[in-house]
């Protein structure tokens, strides 16, 4: 199912060029003449990793959490606080990869 506002790589406009960088042909030539985009394999990668939309997991936890709050469960507030720090440690630890390929992303 493809995913709103995203479009999909095709591979018959994929190819590796003799330096091995990456080639992608557009389907068809945009108004300024350009017909493709040239990047190296691990912006490429990059960029294909944006594509896939994130997890749902972090949404789900903290609105469970705002939910427990409010009806004022007693157990389940401390196991949703819980998911909740987990959560922003594992994101903690991987700061400087998630930063990385922001910035790469962004850097052309």
């Amino acid at each position: 199912m493809p995913i709103p506002g995203k479009t999909a790589v095709r591979q018959e406009r994929l190819s590796v060029s003799a330096d091995g960088s990456v080639v992608y042909r557009f389907r068809k030539p945009w108004r300024n003449g350009k017909e493709a985009v040239v990047m190296d394999p691990m912006t490429f990668l990059f960029r294909l990793a944006a594509q896939v939309p994130p997890p749902l997991f972090t949404p789900i936890a903290v609105s469970i959490f705002l939910i427990t709050v409010g009806i004022g469960f007693k157990g389940t507030v401390f196991i949703t606080a819980g998911m909740l720090l987990s959560v922003t440690y594992l994101l903690c630890g991987d700061a400087d990869r998630i930063w990385a390929a922001i910035a790469a992303l962004f850097a052309r």
